[in-house]
């Protein structure tokens, strides 16, 4: 690999923990909000047994949603992560295959040599300097 890829790798790998590390924070933030909510006894009641236990089946279910949606974005970004790599790797495989060289008479020689420097009889035909 060249140092590009290094480069982008490393980007991509940096990018990745951060954005990681600002995840778990926020988690970490929730988690806090909630341990302090369960302390001081929950939500205050509005003296209406129905409607509060609607408003706890209701956060409770958005809750259980909100962590099913952070599941599918997180399996979002990592295909887009792999289409991107793929796409990259595409480019390199693209960029490092060599063209097909031409005879003396302008037609491709069809031959998928990976010696471009060499002709089909296998001569060395690199100009002498």
């Amino acid at each position: 690999m060249g140092c590009r890829s290094y480069a982008y790798a490393g980007y991509r790998d940096e990018r990745r923990a951060w954005k990681e590390a600002w995840r778990e924070r926020k988690r970490e933030m929730r988690e806090m909000f909630r341990s302090e909510r369960n302390r001081f006894g929950g939500a205050m009641s509005t003296g209406n047994s129905a409607f509060d236990d609607y408003k706890a089946e209701t956060l409770r279910r958005l809750e259980e949603e909100q962590a099913e949606f952070n599941e599918f974005l997180e399996n979002l970004r990592r295909s887009r992560d792999k289409a991107e790599f793929e796409q990259f790797m595409q480019s390199r495989r693209n960029a490092t295959t060599p063209a097909t060289t031409e005879n003396n008479n302008g037609a491709s020689n069809g031959s998928n040599n990976l010696e471009p420097w060499r002709d089909q009889s296998g001569e060395s035909n690199t100009p002498n300097y």
